[in-house]
């Protein structure tokens, strides 16, 4: 849990802002937040102060360039997640394309919970020497062992089928059951996997990511 973290959250609708600070962090003591109601606001924040995490709606910047796209270009390790009423569809297409470290879908009081669980895990993650792998698409053609399977062959050179296979250290068929897309075809946001294989800790993620670090 990530007591007294910094948080900068840029949302241009003042009444998600008020609802984040009442509903992500009650007793004041959770998060330290700090709240920016547009793209240049929030960079001139970031410029300004440092921050643990940054949470964005899909704000754009005064020149049309996407808010959360700037802060990736900017600092490639900064914890980073979007909240925001698009479809999952359109956030996840949207976390991808700015290697957001997670995202939620704004969906009432619930979906605060689930922000909480998101921001921890991403500040959390970045602390403990993870690095992307691969990211698995659950509308492609390739199973998500093999996604792993052929990722970590460059990432290690270690070759899956060498030694103990890939398959005995997971279960295929429960790992797509617990991160695969719902029956209506959303992403499960704050769900996610781990386990150990050559001496390597791997995570997965509903929305396709795949983390490892040195076990």
């Amino acid at each position: 849990m990530s007591i007294g973290a910094k948080v900068l959250h840029v949302d241009d609708d003042p009444g998600v802002t008020e609802l984040t600070n009442q509903l992500l962090n009650p007793e004041g003591d959770r998060f330290e937040l700090t709240n920016a109601s547009s793209g240049d606001e929030g960079l001139e924040l970031l410029e300004d102060d440092e921050y643990d995490c940054v949470v964005s709606d899909s704000v754009t910047l005064s020149d049309g360039r996407l808010f959360a796209s700037v802060v990736r270009e900017k600092d490639a390790s900064m914890p980073l997640v979007l909240f925001s009423g698009k479809s999952s569809g359109a956030i996840l297409d949207e976390a991808r394309r700015t290697d957001a470290n997670g995202y939620v879908q704004k969906s009432g009081a619930e979906s605060f919970a689930r922000l909480e669980r998101v921001v921890d895990e991403s500040i959390l993650l970045s602390d403990d020497g993870w690095e992307p792998l691969a990211h698995h698409d659950w509308e492609g053609p390739q199973e998500l062992v093999t996604t792993i399977a052929s990722a970590l062959e460059g990432y290690s050179g270690v070759v899956p089928t060498e030694g103990k296979p890939l398959f005995h250290a997971i279960d295929p068929d429960a790992l797509a059951g617990l991160l695969g897309p719902t029956a209506d075809g959303s992403h499960r946001e704050s769900v996610s996997v781990r386990f150990s294989y050559q001496n390597l800790v791997f995570a997965l993620f509903g929305d396709g990511r795949v983390l490892v670090r040195p076990q």
